[in-house]
């Protein structure tokens, strides 16, 4: 939960920076989910969550859908042949636009042909009501990663980029996100007053 909270506060204030530089939210993608929750247990259950808690955060913004790398998508892999109905049943959360990137594969023909069909599925199951609020693990998933993401922000608050790539002894020893150059609080700031809030349903 750790990573995927901290994802989630990142683009929090990635997208922020963008909206108080004046960038509009048609003109904003956001990764819908971080990949490597295809691999995790109950990977539909929180792929779904993921989706859900970005849609409602970031209504106006575009999500989009990468379909994960796995080192063997050219046998068969489970994830491989797994995604584009992870994709269909996600979908049913993302609004009315998304984005959706699939791999290169052998057959661009069937690749293509697969997105359309999860597209196509997921605004028919939208159609009729299927989706409602999240329950089980996916309702579990989201309110823990929620709870990371605000801590983390209240972190970066107080501590600044050390909150995310710690203290050292010797600050140039690090080779973590900015571990060479960090930049101390000079001033207090919000930048998530410029976003209007969300609801899960």
């Amino acid at each position: 939960m750790t990573r995927s909270g901290r994802a989630l506060a990142c683009q929090l204030l990635s997208v922020a920076l963008a909206v108080g530089d004046g960038v509009s939210a048609d003109r904003t993608v956001i990764g819908a989910y971080p990949p490597w929750l295809t691999e995790e247990p109950d990977a539909v259950a929180r792929v779904i969550a993921e989706v859900a808690v970005r849609h409602a955060i970031f209504p106006a913004q575009i999500l989009r859908f990468d379909e994960p790398e796995t080192p063997d998508a050219g046998s068969g892999a489970t994830t491989s042949a797994a995604w584009p109905f992870i994709a269909s049943a996600a979908l049913t959360r993302s609004g009315e636009t998304a984005v959706l990137m699939r791999r290169r594969e052998l057959d661009p023909r069937r690749s293509v042909a697969e997105g359309r069909a999860a597209g196509g599925v997921a605004a028919g199951a939208v159609t009729v009501g299927l989706a409602r609020g999240l329950d089980g693990v996916a309702a579990a998933h989201a309110v823990s990663v929620i709870a990371v993401a605000l801590r983390t922000l209240d972190e970066l608050a107080d501590r600044g980029w050390r909150a995310i790539v710690h203290d050292v002894a010797d600050p140039h020893a690090v080779t973590g996100l900015g571990g060479d150059a960090v930049a101390e609080r000079t001033e207090a700031f919000d930048p998530l007053t410029v976003l209007d809030g969300g609801n899960l349903s």
